[in-house]
């Protein structure tokens, strides 16, 4: 394996890392307290008529992603999964700073995060947007790279074989 395909791939698994550590941090949190996450949910000005659904679906889905992106063959699903996530959350948080005037709303990720002003929860998610682009692009190069490494490998066979 060379040096590059060597630095893709622990930046890969450094970022999956990341992501599977901060889902399933947010996932146990809002399960640890439920009823205040669901109390929270249903407070929303957005998306309280549908509290109940996103109570009990969005720590299950932080949960599939998380043991996705633990697994390289469910990389490249766990990481546009990650994108689209992080992408709906940023949206979410843009929605509370543009359009709701009394910021009071509850936060209702899990842990720490829920204590972050809406202008850092912005910024802290549309950065882990970009890192989720990151994770997309990094399995890619490191998908190419084993592939190549397989063919190469295929190659030395047919040449040996030939010979």
């Amino acid at each position: 394996m060379t040096t590059a395909s060597n630095r893709n791939s622990l930046v890969l698994d450094a970022l999956a890392f990341y992501f599977s550590v901060l889902f399933l941090y947010t996932a146990f949190s809002k399960l640890t307290d439920f009823t205040t996450f669901q109390f929270d949910l249903h407070r929303d000005p957005i998306v309280g008529w549908l509290g109940t659904p996103i109570s009990i679906g969005l720590p299950a889905v932080e949960i599939m992603i998380a043991a996705l992106l633990l697994f390289r063959r469910g990389n490249r699903i766990a990481w546009w999964l990650s994108f689209y996530i992080m992408l709906v959350f940023t949206g979410y948080v843009m929605i509370i700073l543009t359009f709701i005037p009394h910021k009071d709303i509850p936060c209702s990720c899990g842990g720490l995060i829920r204590f972050m002003s809406w202008r850092n929860h912005l910024l802290f998610n549309a950065a882990t947007t970009l890192l989720a682009v990151g994770g997309i692009r990094v399995a890619r190069k490191v998908r190419g790279q084993l592939s190549s490494n397989r063919m190469r490998g295929d190659q030395i066979l047919y040449n040996k074989l030939l010979s």
